[in-house]
């Protein structure tokens, strides 16, 4: 009688590991969703935008309005 043996590997394991943190990544990006869609998650925004942001000195706030020319300039006439 003759057994065979086979020598043990790991694909099975890492297999596991993987969908194991597949799975954990889906369960706490779905926490996330359900927190987002809780009264505690919307009253805090809420408060955060009812409270007035500094001014942040950037160029992301030019616009046309953000260019100031002055009003009363006169160009100098041509001599003659």
């Amino acid at each position: 009688m003759s057994y065979l043996y086979l020598a043990g590997g790991y694909a099975n394991i890492i297999v596991s590991v993987i969908f194991g943190f597949l799975n954990f990544f889906l369960w706490l990006s779905s926490v996330w969703f359900v927190y987002k869609e809780t009264k505690f998650f919307k009253s805090r925004t809420a408060q955060q935008q009812q409270q007035p942001q500094p001014q942040q000195n950037n160029f992301s706030n030019l616009g046309v309005s953000g260019i100031h020319q002055p009003s009363n300039t006169q160009m100098p006439s041509s001599m003659g």
